[in-house]
């Protein structure tokens, strides 16, 4: 099984061209997005589990990095989707201050369940050594005290780890297109 993370980026990036060409609002937009990323997601997935993997290496690979690139943009559309739907005004002070809240507990949440984890540390420096440890599917080692959502996750799909990746990814799209430079 061939799965190209060039190819699958491609696709991700003309449907966002194409979606931002027709000037939807931004609620709008994340919503197409959410729903076109969940059903490339499912298609993966049928994929995957139909063929499997040929081999441990391509197996780490889509889980370190193809599919948490498709995930990470879920997530981060699906929250833009979510804190644009929420908004209290469309304008004035507490649109402003609405805005500024949610950015305070993006970092906050960011701070608590991303940043201070020795994986994260793991991941920022390139690291490979754990990688069959992380990015195998059945490899989940519940004495390393792991988030509960471990066990609401999908074992022939997931790993602890693939989901913890997409969430670095989704804060990076955050910080490139959310944040004030």
């Amino acid at each position: 099984m061939e799965i190209v993370l060039n190819k699958i980026l491609s696709e991700i990036q003309r449907q966002e061209d194409k979606l931002s060409s027709q000037m939807m609002q931004t609620a709008d937009e994340a919503y197409q997005m959410t729903l076109f990323l969940n059903e490339m997601l499912f298609t993966i997935k049928m994929k995957v589990l139909q063929t499997g993997f040929k081999d441990e290496q391509q197996e780490i690979n889509f889980f370190k990095n193809i599919k948490p690139q498709i995930l990470g943009k879920l997530i981060y559309y699906n929250k833009v989707f979510r804190i644009e739907t929420t908004c209290p005004v469309s304008a004035g002070r507490i649109h402003q201050s609405y805005f500024e809240n949610q950015l305070k507990m993006l970092k906050s949440e960011y701070k608590e369940s991303i940043s201070n984890e020795d994986f994260y540390r793991y991941y920022r420096a390139g690291r490979t050594d754990r990688d069959h440890n992380y990015f195998r599917l059945g490899k989940i080692n519940y004495h390393d005290g792991l988030k509960s959502n471990v066990f609401e996750i999908d074992l022939s799909f997931s790993t602890y780890y693939d989901n913890k990746v997409a969430h670095i990814i989704a804060n990076e799209y955050f910080i490139l297109f959310c944040l004030p430079k």
